[in-house]
């Protein structure tokens, strides 16, 4: 009889007991995906919207047909970012530096939100009245979705995208200001729903 030291036979059963193991199964050795993207999945990018579209620039933001609630059965159009009515006085102008460009309603397409003001009354003492206007593209053609009329003088600071949030930074008039220096700070939060503005 032959012996064999236990280093030995401790060798021989470590080599044979998966071997034993898979045959009793009868399956092969498992095959694993050791590749970076199965250890640890890559992050999914965000799609982005790409370049602003040329028809919501604000070359041709200037030359829009605006309807205003407080101008019923008019449609405003301007004209080189103005529009002006002698009697009664109304003057229509668009503020080129209170403009954004956003998915402002979260359906994968741009809108432009743009800041137009409305001036009436007698000239020593007009009254203005601020609206932000979004315009989005049916096609290639300029089209207004949304208006939201603010409260008169008032000025606004800065309009931006908070989410599905629209922010407006104003400066209202408060009891005891002069017209030319309203103190009254404060910021508006809307909602876009079905091409109105809702307060959030």
């Amino acid at each position: 009889m032959t012996y064999r030291s236990t280093s030995t036979l401790r060798t021989l059963l470590y080599a044979l007991v998966p071997a034993l193991t898979l045959s009793a199964c009868g399956a092969d050795a498992p095959e694993f995906d050791q590749s970076p993207d199965a250890i640890a999945p890559a992050p999914v990018v965000e799609t982005t919207l790409g370049e602003v579209p040329a028809g919501l620039r604000v070359d041709r933001l200037r030359n829009a047909t605006v309807q205003l609630p407080m101008l019923p059965g008019i449609r405003v159009m301007l004209r080189d970012g103005s529009f002006r009515q002698d009697k009664p006085l109304i003057l229509v102008t668009l503020d080129e530096g209170s403009w954004l460009t956003e998915d402002f309603d979260s359906d994968g397409q741009y809108e432009a939100g743009v800041l137009v003001r409305v001036t009436q009354g007698a000239a020593t003492i007009p009254v203005q009245i601020p609206h932000l206007v979004l315009f989005g593209l049916g096609g290639r053609t300029l089209a207004q979705e949304a208006v939201l009329q603010l409260p008169p003088n008032t000025r606004i600071s800065q309009i931006r995208r908070a989410g599905v949030f629209i922010e407006i930074d104003v400066v209202e008039e408060m009891p005891g200001d002069r017209r030319c220096c309203p103190t009254g700070r404060k910021t508006l939060r809307f909602r876009l729903n079905n091409g109105e503005f809702e307060p959030a």
